[in-house]
């Protein structure tokens, strides 16, 4: 038995120390140790599907910046899509210039709802909320698309335009749309404003304005329009009030920061411009009726390069820094801008954001990223990103997911923010193996998964946690934790448990334990009795060697000194005990003793 088990070595090793015979103990345990370990049972990781749902969330910390919903190449805006009589209904259509396409998401569940609408360099896009119609320009072809927004599909009859148009904003009525075009001509000619009939394509009227006019604003109950030209760093307001359109013209231009590019009205009191070049926010004050006195009352520092800017209610206004990849928070709740603040910690979003999108219904702030190609969505009630998911759980019984402490249905899409803690908790029987996140093809990416075999140490486990089951007392499940990084909809699996212990195990448990006890059982009488041999041997060498000295007529000193320092040596090492010792030292003092004797009695006859 000791042969099998590995201790008979010990037996067979005469060892010259303690060190060694602890040594081999040492080497033969960690060899049943791996007896152990060869016997337990491998198992291959669960297929989820036949399309191998095997993608799981990652386990671990988390960080803002993950939460973002994947788009085509360069966002560049965003526009909210409904029925004025089914505001339910809503989508969110995203340009992607780069990319050549319009993409459409559900804000239900913020994932693709149809095919990408093919248009060449989209940019700026508006919508006839009555009608349902959305024109979007098309910098590639100096056009106006139109899309049906009740079935995502292009409409015929592209408005086509002369010069490169940038963006846009409209004037909707029941079935009629009046479009305000900004037209640049680079930094060296001024640029114009094209007023277009929505209906049949027709050029109105131009109104020149500054150099390289980018965004711009309709100020429905004043009827003014407000243009940031971005080469001139000015604000122009074309006043739109006369019935006769021949008398539209510029009636005020206010300098403002450096390059100019996103323009807002706050409470009919206000426009906001955001100045890319400055890093900074233009508060100019309209409550005066004289619009040449309108001038910049403040310019409020925000993160680098600003390139949108969007009110969410009377207490808050949101600055896109496309350089430092934030969204600054200004405070708004005082009427006078004058006295805004801005918040200390912008809110972390994807690279180059540059356009929002506004949900008050769903209570939702989208944020374009045209460098990441992502979209982020912030939760103004807590001013951090959101992230959107649904579950599965496979097998449908295997356990489910927590999140907050709350369980969470399944197959129901649901938002969270950066403070939501979600597990997933195994039923009995069962522990967790994965999350699946389903791609838009049905396919998967694995992002993560438990061990694909199971390890001693669950074998351990879960043999404690059984004998606690039996007496009672037995833990719950504690779940694995999950932080949401993505958007999407996940499946996840679990496995089933290890049993207590396999009836493989049982036989390695045995010669483990057996092997042990004999070890602690032999080892001290196999010491001793190693010690004893070895110190028997050692003195009757030494002790036949003083008598081999008795028996020599003649007796060199240095011989009787250098055997006194061995017997000592060996002594310290204990290779002989102290009685052994203290014997030797006595028979020497009386071979020394009888040495002298002998000199002295030679001396004396010689006299």
């Amino acid at each position: 038995m000791l042969e099998s088990t590995g201790f008979g070595l010990v037996m067979k090793i005469v060892n010259k120390n303690y060190i060694k015979v602890y040594a081999v103990i040492f080497l033969a345990i960690i060899s049943q140790l791996i007896l152990l370990l060869s016997v337990i049972p491998q198992t291959n990781s669960v297929k989820l599907s036949e399309k191998a749902l095997e993608t799981v969330l990652n386990l671990g910390s988390t960080s803002d910046t993950n939460y973002h919903i994947p788009t085509g190449k360069e966002p560049l805006y965003i526009q909210l899509v409904y029925k004025e009589k089914e505001v339910d209904k809503e989508s969110l259509f995203v340009s992607n210039l780069d990319s050549d396409t319009v993409s459409i998401f559900d804000v239900d569940n913020d994932t693709k709802i149809a095919q990408d609408i093919s248009i060449d360099q989209p940019r700026d896009m508006e919508v006839n909320n009555y009608t349902n119609v959305l024109y979007v320009i098309s910098s590639a072809t100096n056009t106006v698309t139109k899309i049906d927004g009740s079935n995502n599909t292009k409409l015929n009859g592209d408005i086509r335009l002369d010069e490169h148009p940038i963006s846009l904003a409209i004037d909707s009525n029941n079935n009629t749309s009046t479009l305000y075009v900004t037209i640049s001509k680079g930094d060296k000619e001024n640029g114009n404003v094209s007023i277009i009939n929505g209906s049949n394509g027709t050029v109105m009227k131009s109104i020149n304005v500054q150099l390289d006019p980018r965004a711009i604003e309709f100020d429905k109950k004043n009827e003014r329009l407000y243009i940031a030209n971005n080469r001139s760093d000015t604000v122009s307001v074309i006043d739109i009030s006369n019935d006769t359109m021949d008398d539209w013209k510029v009636v005020h231009s206010i300098s403002v920061g450096k390059n100019p590019q996103a323009i807002g009205i706050y409470n009919d009191s206000w426009i906001l411009v955001a100045n890319t070049g400055s890093n900074t926010v233009s508060a100019i004050n309209t409550i005066d009726e004289n619009i040449s006195k309108w001038k910049v009352e403040k310019n409020i520092k925000v993160g680098e390069g600003p390139r949108a800017i969007a009110k969410y209610d009377d207490e808050t206004v949101y600055v896109a820094n496309l350089k430092s990849n934030t969204v600054s928070i200004i405070d708004s709740t005082d009427k006078n801008a004058s006295k805004w603040t801005v918040e200390e910690e912008p809110i972390r979003v994807g690279k180059g954001p540059i356009d929002f999108a506004i949900d008050t219904k769903k209570e939702k702030v989208y944020v374009a990223n045209s460098v990441s190609n992502t979209l982020s969505v912030i939760d103004p009630s807590s001013n951090s990103l959101r992230g959107g998911f649904s579950f599965k759980v496979i097998p449908f019984n295997s356990g489910q997911i927590e999140c907050n402490g709350f369980p969470v249905p399944t197959s129901v899409y649901l938002y969270i923010n950066s403070t939501t803690s979600c597990k997933a908790i195994p039923n009995k029987g069962y522990s967790f193996l994965a999350l699946s996140k389903v791609l838009d093809d049905n396919s998967t990416q694995l992002i993560d998964k438990a061990p694909s075999f199971f390890t001693i140490y669950e074998y351990i486990g879960n043999a404690i946690i059984y004998l606690q089951n039996l007496l009672g007392f037995g833990p719950s499940e504690v779940g694995a934790n999950l932080n949401i990084k993505e958007f999407g909809n996940y499946v996840a699996s679990f496995r089933e448990s290890p049993p207590p212990l396999p009836p493989e195990f049982w036989g390695a448990i045995f010669s483990f334990v057996l092997s042990t006890i004999l070890a602690v059982w032999l080892i001290p009488p196999l010491n001793r009795r190693f010690k004893s041999s070895r110190e028997a041997r050692k003195y009757n060498q030494y002790s036949n060697r003083i008598v081999s000295f008795v028996e020599l007529e003649a007796i060199n000193r240095s011989d009787i000194v250098d055997l006194k320092i061995k017997i000592k040596n060996d002594y310290l090492k204990d290779n002989i005990n102290q009685k052994q010792y203290e014997s030797l030292r006595d028979e020497i003092f009386d071979l020394e003793y009888n040495l002298l004797k002998k000199n002295i009695s030679k001396n004396g006859d010689n006299k």
